[in-house]
């Protein structure tokens, strides 16, 4: 397991990443080929074309990245990682099209480019069938060893077991804990050397779970680990990673110093974040501009008024400091919408199917009143 971008990424997920990066080099060279067949045109050397095939291959890894394709939920369902491929392969091909069209000199023709496409959703659900049913989907989980036998360890074994969890616990070592609640667990007097039982079990990652640390911290036992390139981690920095979210009932006032949660880098990575958002919704905004300017003409020819609203955006903690306007497209004419008003139906009670059956079919602006009225 290697960490990239404080990520820790499984040897095995790093392999499929490759393996995919080189179908998809197969998949660019097999379309170029079957559309050079198609056309009676003489095959040239693969040489003749690295830079087109780099430049697909980088281009569709990249999207298969960004929308999700190498996380836990799309390792252990197929069905949801075929869903995941098909939608960046798609977005990727979109975004090759304008690489082409900006740098000509790397561009494949658009024939060769659909080739491809199809030809890499077959090649990369073919090899995740194939890996599913060699390796199965515990091979890409993290293998883990707890250390600590109590509730914190029970809370892991919990959460190891929820659906789309990305790792596994392999084993579980009782540091003489008061309360244990692991009967599996191995007690530390038992094991000769911790170090060689963790690379027994081919553990990527020691987590520490112990109830109370004072004086009961294994630091040569950890040392040792630490020197076989086995990486350890507390159980609050293990359960933020996991679940996204800092864990109160583990978390110590130290925790929350060192941590790296508030470093002033995270407004870098904010920013380019933000600017990450804006330019993939001018993108999308510059592809549905035919869709929208089409859905205009037709309003327009529908209706009198504009083709386009704006309407404050609401919401349970919305406030007039914080509304926003939405831009929509106008379903209906504006006479209609200043006649009818905001119409809001109240679900009806048990027992009080008349009153709110006619509180329903009344236009009322203050869903408070059509309440008390019920």
């Amino acid at each position: 397991m290697i960490r990239l971008f404080k990520h820790y990424v499984p040897n095995a997920v790093l392999l499929l990443g490759l393996l995919d990066v080189v179908l998809l080099v197969a998949a660019g060279e097999l379309g170029w080929i079957l559309r050079a067949h198609q056309v009676g045109m003489a095959a040239l050397p693969m040489t003749t074309r690295v830079p087109q095939l780099l430049g697909y291959a980088a281009f569709i890894e990249v999207a298969m990245i960004a929308v999700g394709v190498y996380g836990a939920d799309a390792l252990q369902s197929l069905r949801y990682a075929m869903a995941r491929l098909i939608v960046a392969i798609s977005l990727g091909v979109i975004g090759l099209s304008v690489l082409y069209f900006m740098i000509p000199q790397i561009s494949f023709w658009r024939s060769n480019l659909l080739y491809a496409m199809g030809l890499s959703v077959v090649l990369l659900i073919f090899l995740r069938v194939l890996l599913g049913k060699t390796l199965g989907s515990q091979a890409f989980k993290r293998r883990i060893v707890v250390l600590g036998a109590g509730p914190r360890a029970a809370r892991l074994k919990v959460l190891s077991k929820a659906p789309g969890a990305g790792f596994a616990v392999v084993g579980y070592v009782s540091m003489s804990e008061a309360n244990r609640v692991i009967p599996e667990a191995i007690a530390r007097d038992a094991i000769y050397n911790l170090a060689d039982h963790v690379v027994l079990l081919n553990a990527s990652e020691v987590v520490l779970a112990l109830e109370e640390r004072r004086n009961a911290l294994p630091l040569k036992d950890l040392l040792r680990v630490k020197t076989t390139g086995v990486h350890v981690n507390e159980i609050s920095t293990f359960l933020e990673r996991e679940t996204g979210r800092v864990d109160l009932d583990s978390v110590n006032p130290s925790w929350l110093i060192f941590s790296d949660g508030f470093s002033s880098g995270r407004m870098v990575s904010s920013a380019f974040k933000r600017l990450f958002d804006i330019s993939a919704s001018l993108l999308l905004l510059v592809l549905t501009l035919p869709l929208v300017l089409v859905t205009a003409i037709a309003i327009r020819f529908e209706s009198k008024g504009p083709a386009f609203i704006a309407n404050a955006a609401s919401g349970s903690t919305a406030s007039a400091s914080t509304s926003s306007n939405c831009v929509r497209c106008a379903r209906m004419p504006r006479s209609a919408a200043r006649r009818s008003g905001p119409r809001r139906t109240i679900r009806a009670s048990p027992g009080s199917a008349g009153s709110s059956a006619s509180c329903a079919s009344t236009s009322c602006r203050n869903a408070g009143a059509c309440s008390r009225a019920r």
